[in-house]
């Protein structure tokens, strides 16, 4: 093993142990962390094999194999960020939902509070007439 296996192997351990730190200490949600172990464990796995992805990189003719790990891990990093892009706009329409039903329950609080008023008898014993309490 040499110095930069050693290396790979070092780093990709202590990525997959901060993703399991931050797991359980619940920094990161279930769905979230299983997403990032899946990924520490891909890297992991990928530094574990570097002479394998030599031999890989070799045969289908790419002459600098590190080119072809960035490729997979641009690959990678642009699947993760359309899916957090997909997470984002799926919150922004709920978010949007959500606003939009409580301006109506306010609205709705609103005109009952004001037909109490209107049906609540005033300081001289009468009811108030609905048109002046709406004003």
């Amino acid at each position: 093993m040499g110095v930069v296996h050693a290396i790979s192997l070092l780093v990709a351990g202590i990525f997959l142990g901060q993703i399991m730190l931050l797991a359980g200490r619940h920094r990161l949600r279930d769905r979230h962390a299983f997403i990032w172990v899946m990924i520490g464990g891909a890297a992991f796995a990928a530094a574990l094999g570097l002479p394998a992805l030599n031999a890989i990189s070799e045969a289908i003719g790419v002459a600098y194999m590190p080119s072809l790990v960035f490729l997979g891990a641009i690959y990678l990093i642009l699947t993760l960020l359309m899916y957090q892009t997909m997470v984002l706009s799926s919150h922004q329409d709920g978010i949007r939902t959500m606003a939009q039903e409580i301006a109506y329950l306010r609205r709705v609080v609103e005109m009952n509070q004001n037909e109490l008023e209107a049906a609540t008898p005033n300081a001289s014993g009468t009811a108030r007439p609905a048109e002046a309490s709406r004003s």
